[in-house]
């Protein structure tokens, strides 16, 4: 498996003033961006990664933090270095975060939340820290591969809350992201390992997507003929919603 068809959109969403979103396709990296419509790219690597990236304080420099996390992960993995390990990735996006604070003691606590798929050969590694969620699109229903790091997603484990329930989503805060606030510690880290077939679709989004329509209007999307129409879809749906956040999104097709 190395070919693959990626439709993707980042928009400031109907209420913010900038856009602290960004995206990584393969080695180009969206940032504080306003796409009108979808971009359309073909990545052909066997080793290649995608990750959404939500800026986290709607002002304390969020853009640079998702900004800053996604190059460090891009320059990583395009260089080949230590790929074992997702967490050693997100290790070294937390050190560039705690040197900028260094650099720009007034950004202290600007962090982000991460979502990806690193694809390698006919496998490929699923993680992410926060909010932002990984799908897999498997006879018309989305299945969440990622875990969301949440107080919601905390209780719905704990059985306090029932794992139905939709409308507590706007109310959710993470219990998890990357950042720059000088402790050592890293994020949580939630990761998975599934094998790949052709043909096999993946949507990567920000909580702007999920957050504001529903699991049924999202797979409904996915019944467009072209992926660029499924991607236009979610972002007008997304828009006629709340749209109170920025919406950014990836829809990946493994072509061969």
């Amino acid at each position: 498996m190395g070919f693959f068809e990626t439709v993707f959109i980042t928009h400031r969403g109907l209420v913010r003033e900038n856009n602290e979103d960004s995206i990584l396709i393969d080695d180009i990296i969206i940032s504080q961006a306003q796409l009108e419509c979808p971009a359309k790219h073909f990545v052909e690597k066997k080793r290649a990664l995608f990750c959404v990236a939500d800026g986290v304080g709607g002002g304390k420099s969020g853009e640079v933090a998702s900004r800053i996390v996604l190059e460090t992960l891009s320059d990583c993995v395009m260089n080949k270095t230590e790929l074992k390990e997702i967490e050693i990735l997100v290790g070294r996006a937390k050190d560039e975060l705690e040197n900028h604070i260094i650099q720009n003691p007034e950004d202290i606590n600007l962090a982000t939340t991460i979502a990806g798929i690193l694809f390698d050969d006919n496998k490929a590694t699923i993680f992410n820290t926060g909010d932002s969620r990984v799908y897999k699109l498997t006879n018309g229903y989305l299945n969440k591969l990622s875990k969301d790091h949440s107080i919601v997603e905390s209780m719905k484990d704990a059985g306090i809350l029932d794992v139905n329930i939709k409308n507590v989503q706007n109310e959710n805060i993470i219990t998890s992201s990357i950042s720059g606030d000088g402790r050592t510690s890293n994020p949580e880290i939630f990761k998975s390992f599934i094998e790949i077939e052709k043909g096999d679709i993946f949507l990567i989004c920000t909580d702007g997507l999920w957050n504001s329509i529903d699991s049924d209007s999202m797979e409904n999307a996915f019944t467009a003929p072209i992926l660029k129409k499924t991607v236009e879809i979610l972002l007008q749906k997304a828009l006629t919603s709340d749209a109170n956040d920025n919406i950014s999104l990836i829809v990946i097709r493994c072509v061969l």
